[in-house]
């Protein structure tokens, strides 16, 4: 099962990472990540229930932003980062603050 779900229903658009994402899991979450950008303009991203990260996802959402940016599309983060989001970023040498404040800012609901 992959380690992640798309909820086209929500407005935006719901991209939702859950479980493990590291190495293993990049190539098929980055491709549907991909997707989704191309065919939406805004895409919310959850990361509350990812459980193991590596450095892995701190690249993919880095390339990710970048492609958002590239495309004149809006990557934005629902709700909160798990507390192994927010390690994988601190080992890292990511900022969290302006990381999750500026870079990727928080999404707003429309309904």
């Amino acid at each position: 099962m992959p380690p992640f779900v798309l909820d086209e229903s929500s407005n935006p658009v719901l991209f939702t990472l859950s479980g493990a994402c590291t190495v293993d899991e990049a190539r098929g979450v980055h491709t549907a990540l991909a997707g989704a950008l191309a065919a939406h303009e805004v895409v919310a991203l959850d990361l509350g229930k990812v459980e193991y990260a590596d450095i892995t996802l701190v690249q993919l959402l880095l390339a990710a932003l970048q492609e958002a940016q590239d495309r004149g599309k809006r990557l934005e983060l629902a709700g909160e980062a798990s507390k192994v989001v927010l390690q994988a970023l601190r080992l890292a040498g990511v900022e969290q603050n302006a990381f999750i404040g500026n870079l990727f800012p928080k999404a707003t609901s429309s309904g």
